[in-house]
Parts: structure tokens; sequence; C-alpha cells
């Protein structure tokens, strides 16, 4: 028994500092944008379906557009986004938001970077979400990883 505890808690250590050694490449990352359309909500049982698109601007993609297909789940006042945000350059960084309301126009979230393509390819990161007016307000802070140069 005491050698599989021993095994166990190797393991552990080994896992907990891969994780340190590859959280050492983490930056800031901040996005301020504004949501300028929406498309026409598609209502589902008690979950509504849009598309948020717009544009702003965020730290290591400058000047930015997005497009964020949602799912509102009505009864408990949810959702989660999946954006897709695009740097001049056309690099794109994916961003998956799970949010709650606090009110029927304001939420807050939390977000993961799942990816995407040129130096965001294999990006992680994780931070906070703040939209206020349905999204005429967005601000995103945090931190990425695996920003890279795009080869």
């Amino acid at each position: 028994m005491f050698k599989s505890l021993k095994l166990f808690f190797g393991f552990l250590a080994l896992l907990v500092a891969t994780q340190v050694a590859s959280a050492g490449d983490q930056v800031p990352f901040s996005l301020e944008a504004s949501a300028t359309s929406l498309t026409t909500p598609v209502f589902v049982g008690t979950h509504m379906f849009l598309t948020a698109s717009g544009s702003g601007k965020a730290s290591h993609l400058g000047a930015i557009t997005f497009t964020a297909p949602h799912d509102f789940d009505l009864v408990n006042g949810t959702y989660v986004s999946n954006a897709f945000v695009r740097a001049a350059n056309g690099d794109i960084l994916h961003l998956v938001t799970l949010g709650q309301f606090i009110n029927a126009v304001d939420s807050i979230g939390t977000w993961t970077a799942v990816g995407g393509t040129g130096r965001f390819a294999g990006a992680t990161g994780s931070g906070t979400a703040l939209n206020l007016n349905f999204g005429a307000s967005i601000t995103f802070t945090g931190t990425i990883s695996s920003v890279g140069s795009g080869h």
C-alpha cells in the first residue's frame, strides 16, 4: 500500500512540476471590445441562440474583430460564448466564455483560451469577462500562454 501511495505522490509531484513549468510562459492578456451587430435570435426550448460580432483591441493582437456564437439558458440566466477573435494579420484566438447575468443586460463570466491559428495555435489561458449593456462594452482580463511567432 505504501509503495502505491509513494508512486501516486511521485506522479502527482511530476504532474504539478510539469504544470508549473508550462505556466512559466503565461503573459497578461486584456481585450476591450463592443458588439456592433447581433443576429436574429433563435429560440429552442428554454435556450436562445444568436451570434454577436464586433471590434475592439486586445493585447498581443492589436485591433481585432470577433464573431461569437452564444447559447443563452433563459431559465438559469447563464450563457456559453464561443468567440473567434481575429487580429489584423488574420491570426485567430479562440475563447470560450461561461457567463452569468447579474441583471437584465449585464453579465460576468470566466473565459478560457482553447487554441487558435498562427501565433495562437495551441494557446491556453483564462481570465474574467465583464459584459455591459448586452455586449456594448466587453472587457476580458487574464493571462494566455503559447503566444508564438506563428511559425
